[in-house]
């Protein structure tokens, strides 16, 4: 066997080598170090090169899997050889072994996890009902040209259950252990100068979610940064009968052995549910990233490389792009044969024209959905009698009324039909009755400001006396959405468009004078509030004083807060509401990115904030903070699938955790995350994750609804396309639809449906085409007389050779269209070297021009390839 040495190996080389001691697998300057130690098995350390040579990272013996009944360190390898694609070199090393545990004695009830095993195996007789087993266990190792990871698969086969042992640590564990810990040197000198970003995220109390599995650890002493991701899809193991995942494992530092005398990083236990690890086959699945890095990054640095690291393995990972199975069959086929709840109607691969119809008719003729409250119409929260969470409130909310009317007003204007069309334009209720719901909606808003305070509540009728304020409520409906609403009154008889449906407008169009001064006085109020906080903004306030209420904090508010004040200053021209969005963006950034977490939604409003005051105020350092505010946003992504979509048939990949320590995503909050991302999208430098991220929104948001789940999900309340708020986790089992059906998220249907159908569509319905203009302040409706950008992107592992076809509200007859292809990202070999490392960012370079020939485009795209199509009226 020919052996190379480690000093052999440079920093560019990447496969899987022999030496003397054991196999060695090498990444783009970073490796793992297998040898065998004194017991013949092998343990691993890990190395980064530093531009001049390999240096030690984790430098003490680690084990694929850690812990009593596992402490799987393998006792024989084999290299497997990747052929001519990688140069000739090797690329995977396969282990096998052999773990120890315990199991019962007498096959008793496989659930009973309340026997209490001794703490060690270690020449430990056993008790009465357990006993020790032997067990198999395979492994690879692998890497892969232009793949900056190294990927860890181990997989146990049991013939019986263990009974995990939970001592001296809770059992299994996924730690890479890196340095001995000096208690008094570490405290006083290296913990200050220590980098780590933990995940899942917090809330403000402490209490964490369920969303990003990963860690990023600098280590000030060996000047190299650690990135460690786990694959939770693949881990279905995990239960309430021994570890239910992020409700007991966290991803972060931390110290082992008897006197803490280790330090680490990875995934870990702080409790546990149970101690039963079933019979089977299962995986253990993670990936590891290494970096030499001279300088101490800052908290900023640390995201980026966290972010931009585990987007690669996002982007590389097969499984959503597309939905193909082993026979090529997409997931939106299956869908297709899905029928809805009533009237037995087959929907179609892309249902959201369908769901925007139906859901709109609900909110329209169902008295579920409809209340009245002190002579006020309005619709409630939740449709009648869906919540077992909350009772039926005697008040209704700005928020329900806001989040149906913002995309209501666009998706009126995109009707393209008649009511007595017979070609599937059909509208989905009368125009009078549309003209009339829209008038009744609009009519609700003026119930919400308080004249006395010049504050927009979200209640009617609001508390008497004092009133408690969550802030981002304020902001979000009071600041974004009522301007918004405001525009759209503003502007509806301004916007050239033959095709909108005859007689619909509303006629309360008059009082947008009103709606918009009773915007800029809460506006005024909202920025006495931000100066008397400092910009540190609290959970809760008194509107009335601007001052906290309680002990909570929302700090990422704040970009909510910055959108609101350009919009302001859109609104006004008054140029100090530029100056409030940029000093609550930059206070934002100073503070600790862990204490930021709450809503989705307000770091993608802050980075949409971010990206147009850097236009505004001509300052593109603030460009840097519209990527790192997506970047945190990013945090609270499901990078997963929850293990509950075998029982409940539906996927969270994609979705974002509703809340900071809420524990599942929410259609409402899903739908809001994505939307401040089109004219980022639009304007080029974004994550390319986000394309995907989008494909999947597309597909997977249909979960919350009754024709899409199976009969066993459903809760039976009436209005089967009105969404529901949650679907059940792991962390939160058999919980779908149990806060309810939630009437604003009707809202977030009618934005999908705009955002992917209602402008243009694919001649392939998995091909993803997304309109990107929904938030154009200048020209906020669709029409054919301003140059509108559509995003085309094909996330499947096929060529697209087809046709896009712009609606005639877009585009006129030959039309035409400027077409940009997405630019090369630099995402492996760069990202290692000591120099600082390139933004993993995306950006649009011009590839030509197409004629729109009645609206319809031919083009190419390759697999996971993505292309941006601009009209150009004449």
């Amino acid at each position: 066997m020919e052996y190379r040495c480690l000093h052999e190996l440079s920093e560019r080389d990447t496969g899987v080598y022999d030496t003397p001691s054991g196999p060695v697998v090498t990444s783009s300057g970073h490796q793992m170090v297998f040898e065998r130690g004194s017991d013949g098995r092998l343990r691993f350390t890990t190395r980064v090169h530093d531009g001049s040579g390999w240096h030690v990272v984790a430098g003490l013996p680690n084990v694929l899997v850690g812990g009593a009944s596992f402490d799987l360190a393998p006792s024989s390898y084999r290299l497997e050889d990747s052929g001519p694609s990688c140069g000739g070199s090797r690329r995977a090393v396969v282990f096998s072994g052999t773990g120890l545990g315990y199991t019962w004695r007498h096959a008793p009830d496989e659930r009973r996890s309340d026997i209490e095993p001794r703490p060690s195996l270690t020449g430990a007789a056993c008790s009465v009902e357990l006993e020790e087993m032997r067990y198999p266990f395979d492994a690879e190792v692998s890497v892969a040209p232009g793949d900056p990871w190294i990927h860890v698969s181990v997989v146990v086969h049991l013939k019986r259950p263990l009974v995990l042992q939970h001592s001296p640590s809770i059992e299994p564990e996924l730690v890479l252990w890196i340095s001995e810990y000096a208690t008094m040197n570490e405290r006083q000198n290296h913990e200050w100068r220590r980098v780590v970003i933990s995940n899942p995220t917090r809330n403000c109390t402490g209490m964490r979610g369920n969303d990003c599995p990963a860690v990023y650890c600098y280590d000030p002493v060996r000047r190299a940064e650690v990135v460690l991701y786990y694959d939770m899809t693949s881990m279905r193991w995990m239960s309430r009968d021994n570890l239910a995942r992020f409700e007991d494992y966290l991803c972060s530092s931390k110290l082992g052995g008897p006197h803490k005398e280790r330090f680490g990083v990875g995934l870990f236990a702080d409790h546990y549910h149970g101690r039963l690890f079933p019979a089977g086959d299962h995986v253990f699945r993670y990936s590891i990233c290494q970096r030499y890095r001279r300088e101490i990054p800052s908290q900023w640095d640390a995201l980026a490389t966290l972010v931009d690291s585990i987007s690669v393995l996002f982007l590389s990972d097969e499984e959503g792009l597309g939905d193909l199975d082993a026979k090529g069959t997409t997931r939106a086929a299956h869908l297709s044969t899905r029928t809805h709840a009533h009237g037995g109607t087959q929907v179609c691969a892309c249902p959201w024209r369908e769901m925007a119809s139906a859901a709109l008719d609900e909110l329209v003729h169902d008295p579920a959905c409809q209340t009245e409250v002190e002579g006020v119409w309005g619709h409630p929260a939740y449709v009648r009698s869906s919540s077992r969470q909350w009772t039926e409130p005697k008040s209704f909310e700005l928020m329900t009324q806001a989040d149906v009317l913002w995309p209501l007003m666009h998706y009126v204007r995109a009707l393209p039909g008649r009511a007595d069309a017979t070609d599937g334009t059909r509208m989905p209720v009368p125009a009078t009755d549309l003209s009339s719901y829209l008038d009744r909606l609009v009519a609700t808003l003026p119930h919400f400001f308080r004249e006395d305070i010049g504050f927009i509540s979200n209640n009617h009728p609001h508390a008497r006396g004092q009133e408690k304020v969550d802030t981002w409520y304020f902001f979000e409906n009071g600041l974004i959405k009522w301007p918004w609403i405001t525009r759209l009154l503003e502007t509806w008889h301004a916007t050239v468009n033959s095709c909108r449906p005859a007689g619909l407008a509303p006629s309360a169009a008059a009082d947008a004078s009103a709606l918009r001064r009773m915007f800029l006085e809460a506006l005024d109020g909202a920025r006495r509030y931000a100066r008397n906080v400092r910009y540190i903004f609290p959970l809760f306030y008194d509107p009335a004083t601007g001052s906290p209420v309680d002990s909570g904090t929302n700090y990422s508010v704040a970009g909510l807060y910055a959108y609101g004040a350009i919009l302001g200053f859109r609104a006004s021209g008054r140029e100090e509401f530029l100056a409030e969005a940029n000093e609550a963006l930059l206070t934002m950034t100073r503070l600790p990115l862990d204490a930021l977490y709450h809503e989705p939604q307000q770091f993608a409003f802050g980075a949409l904030a971010a990206a147009e005051l850097a236009s505004l105020l001509h300052d593109p350092s603030l460009t840097r903070v519209s990527r790192d505010l997506v970047r945190a946003q990013l945090r609270m992504l499901y990078w997963y699938d929850d293990v509950a979509r075998s029982r409940g048939g539906y996927h969270t990949r994609g979705l974002f955790q509703a809340c900071a320590s809420i524990l599942y995503p929410a259609f409402k909050e899903n739908v809001e995350s994505i939307l401040p991302w089109l004219p980022l999208l639009k304007n080029g430098g974004f994550n390319p994750a986000l394309l995907k991220i989008l494909h999947l929104q597309r597909w997977n948001n249909l979960c919350y609804f009754d024709p899409f789940l199976p009969e066993s999900e459903r809760t039976g309340a009436r209005c089967p396309h009105i969404p529901y708020e949650n679907i059940g986790t792991l962390e939160l089992p058999d919980s779908t639809g149990y806060v309810g059906k939630e009437i604003y998220g009707a809202g977030e249907v009618l934005w999908l449906y705009l955002m992917f159908e209602a402008f243009a569509k694919a001649s392939d319905p998995h091909v993803d085409v997304v309109f990107l203009d929904l938030l154009d302040w200048d020209q906020p409706f669709a029409d054919h007389t301003t140059p509108r950008s559509v995003l085309v992107f094909n996330p499947t592992p096929r060529a697209f050779e087809g046709t896009v076809d712009l609606a005639p509200q877009i585009c006129a007859r030959a039309c035409p269209v400027d077409v940009f292809r997405l630019a090369p990202v630099a995402v492996d070999a760069g990202v290692y070297r000591p120099q600082a490392r390139p933004e993993t960012v995306a950006s649009w370079e011009h590839a030509g021009e197409l004629t729109a020939n009645g609206g319809r485009v031919e083009i190419s795209i390759a697999p996971g390839g993505c292309c941006k199509l601009v009209t150009r009226p004449k």
